[in-house]
């Protein structure tokens, strides 16, 4: 009574999972159909055994043969599986008619034909079990979550295997019923489908978190500005003369900030050279016509740290403006080339360097 309570309770907390998450694959579809076959067997088993006219019905053993061939909805590909539910449906009734008729029509063989089932019962596991084995190893285009199915279901027709072949080895007396076997292995079938269901409903709640804060920090890009825009205070080229770039590189001159800033902008920003590959600290002093050690000590000085950390800053800045101007329509290997990156590596580590997070984050909403 209470192993009923438990099957049915548990097949009530699987449907009620089942229907929270939306998505219906085929996998979770087979094995609602796997669970509600086991349920309504669970059912008729103890129905029968309720009343002393079918109480002695073999009804257990018999529709224990049901429990190899419900590994091939498991096993099963997509389009695929809507014959098998008629075959099971099928297949299952003419289990219970035949061992009513049984039981009504050959009352003096009820012993022989109930160990003739658990025999067949015995091979039955055995059988499929070592199918299901089989192709958990070699079958590569199974998902990750068929796999695990496949295994929990191969690990309890094994179990079923070793229980069915102790029945059989004693004779006189049973040491489990094959009704109690059959409900346990339908509540531990019910079970494993809760928790998968639970797996399933808690991914998508993780994924509806993440998709929300991508949109916060989407938001937070959209409407921040980066250091690529041209700062407010204006070059004077006139005054940027070559004698004053060189009384700049005297030892004993300080390079203002600003002015470094701006001919920065000029020289490196605005001309796109920081997406040059080959650009280097010695070219970039050439370029300028600054002195490269105070160059060097100006990016030292910076937030950036270091002439290459500036230069991955800008770039992964200007990632950020091709996303805003393409509307994410752009890929994460087009990003990488556009942006001057010579591997994917590369812009993902100098990404997540200054965002704390990978670019695909922005791209995936």
């Amino acid at each position: 009574m209470n192993l009923i309570v438990f099957v049915v309770f548990s097949f009530v907390g699987y449907f009620l999972m089942f229907g929270l998450c939306k998505g219906y694959t085929t996998l979770r579809t087979n094995i609602s159909f796997i669970c509600a076959i086991l349920v309504l067997s669970s059912l008729v088993i103890y129905g029968l055994s309720m009343y002393e006219e079918t109480c002695n019905i073999p009804v257990g053993s018999v529709l224990s043969l049901i429990l190899g061939p419900l590994l091939l909805l498991l096993t099963v590909e997509q389009q695929k599986y809507e014959r098998y539910y008629l075959c099971f449906t099928l297949f299952f009734i003419v289990l219970v008619i035949g061992s009513v008729l049984v039981y009504l029509y050959v009352p003096t063989h009820i012993e022989q034909v109930e160990e003739t089932a658990l025999k067949m019962n015995f091979l039955n596991c055995l059988g499929f079990g070592s199918y299901g084995y089989l192709n958990y190893i070699n079958k590569k285009k199974n998902t990750k979550d068929q796999e695990v199915a496949i295994l929990c279901y191969v690990v309890l027709l094994f179990l079923s295997t070793f229980f069915f072949s102790a029945i059989l080895l004693r004779e006189i007396e049973y040491f489990i019923d094959v009704n109690v076997l059959f409900l346990m292995f339908g509540l531990s079938v019910i079970f494993f489908s809760f928790l998968y269901e639970c797996t399933i409903w808690l991914t998508v709640k993780e994924k509806e978190l993440n998709q929300t804060s991508n949109k916060l920090k989407w938001k937070y890009f959209q409407e921040t500005n980066v250091i690529l825009e041209k700062s407010g205070t204006k070059l004077d080229e006139k005054k940027m003369k070559k004698e004053n770039l060189k009384q700049l590189n005297t030892d004993s001159f300080a390079i203002d900030p600003k002015v470094v800033k701006q001919v920065l902008y000029v020289n490196l920003i605005e001309t796109g050279l920081f997406l040059d590959n080959n650009l280097t600290l010695t070219k970039l002093a050439e370029l300028t016509q600054l002195n490269k050690g105070k160059l060097n000590d100006y990016f030292k000085n910076s937030e950036s740290m270091s002439f290459k950390q500036y230069i991955n800053r800008l770039k992964v800045e200007h990632a950020i403006n091709v996303i805003r101007e393409r509307e994410k329509n752009i890929t994460v290997e087009e990003l990488t080339f556009v942006c001057g990156f010579n591997t994917r590596l590369s812009f993902y580590r100098a990404f997540v360097y200054f965002y704390g997070f990978a670019p695909s984050e922005l791209l995936s909403d």
